[in-house]
């Protein structure tokens, strides 16, 4: 089985995950990294695919540019483009959804490269989960991560939280990862959301390959003691 994870925004390459590198790239990149992963050593997998945006902004990492990338056997990051070359944040990177659904679709044009189903995370994601079922038949799932009618300035007919309520009410299965996403953010876009949802609690397995002096170094101008223990609240 061919399984494609989609993730659009923020910074994605082989691990370290270089967090906060843009504003954008952040747990989701941990998230799908991580499921990837995990879902690469099952015995009935033969290949898992993340599939992201190619852009060009040397000051971020070459990286980012390339069109594929192997993580690990059985593992690797592929990247589709548009005539828009450069990062977009996640507010810019709205308005290229039409061309990056052109450009997903072609690269499916080689049955070769279609997946058995897709994974998609975030709504901008399953635009492209959407047309590509709809073009070959090939089944999605949906993740939503975080959903704008829990936060301001959002209204109901924003742009996103319209494409949030077309993804919630057509993906046929949606992975969340809380009771309180299941039971109470998923059906105030769809009632019925409830009955397709799976519910899987967080968790992280990539082992650390960094150490935490980066960290270390942008936290320091902020503490006048760095050797106090550190609170963090939630």
């Amino acid at each position: 089985m061919h399984v494609m994870h989609i993730a659009l925004g923020g910074c994605l390459a082989p691990p370290p995950i270089r967090y906060g590198l843009t504003r954008d790239t952040g747990g989701h990149i941990a998230y799908v990294l991580g499921a990837a992963q995990a879902e690469s050593d099952l015995p009935d997998i033969d290949h898992v695919t993340i599939l992201t945006r190619a852009f060009d902004a040397p000051a971020l990492g070459p990286d980012y540019a390339l069109e594929r990338q192997p993580i690990g056997p059985g593992l690797s990051i592929r990247r589709i483009a548009t005539a828009r070359r450069a990062y977009l944040d996640k507010e810019a990177l709205d308005a290229e959804i039409p061309a990056l659904t052109d450009a997903f679709l072609e690269a499916l044009a080689d049955p070769a490269d279609r997946p058995d189903v897709i994974h998609a995370h975030f709504s901008d994601a399953a635009v492209l989960a959407r047309a590509a079922e709809r073009r070959f038949g090939i089944p999605w799932l949906y993740t939503a991560h975080s959903l704008a009618l829990e936060g301001p300035g959002h209204p109901a007919t924003s742009p996103r939280v319209v494409r949030e309520r077309a993804a919630i009410e057509s993906a046929p299965a949606i992975i969340a990862s809380s009771r309180d996403e299941a039971e109470r953010q998923l059906p105030r876009y769809a009632p019925d959301a409830e009955g397709r949802v799976h519910t899987v609690e967080p968790g992280l397995t990539i082992a650390p390959t960094a150490t935490p002096d980066a960290a270390d170094r942008l936290i320091a101008p902020f503490l006048r003691d760095p050797s106090k223990p550190i609170l963090l609240a939630v």
